[in-house]
């Protein structure tokens, strides 16, 4: 990913695309369809968005690098 680091508005790109993921989530409720797991503890949502959002970014910027 040799340009994921480069900045865009002050964000790289891979903190850019995931805030852009992350915001896309912002009305997602999590139910049993889900999976276990403490859908009752707003830090481990938190922490499953965040996570998810890192790594739809990360497969945007492979992608992106690929076709490049």
């Amino acid at each position: 990913m040799s340009n994921a680091n480069y900045p865009v508005c002050q964000l790289t790109k891979r903190e850019l695309f995931a805030a852009m993921a992350m915001q896309g989530m912002g009305n997602w409720v999590p139910n049993a369809d889900h999976g276990p797991f403490n859908w009752d503890s707003p830090q481990a949502v938190g922490e499953l968005k965040a996570r998810w959002a890192i790594a739809q970014a990360d497969a945007l910027l492979a992608e992106l690098e690929r076709k490049a």
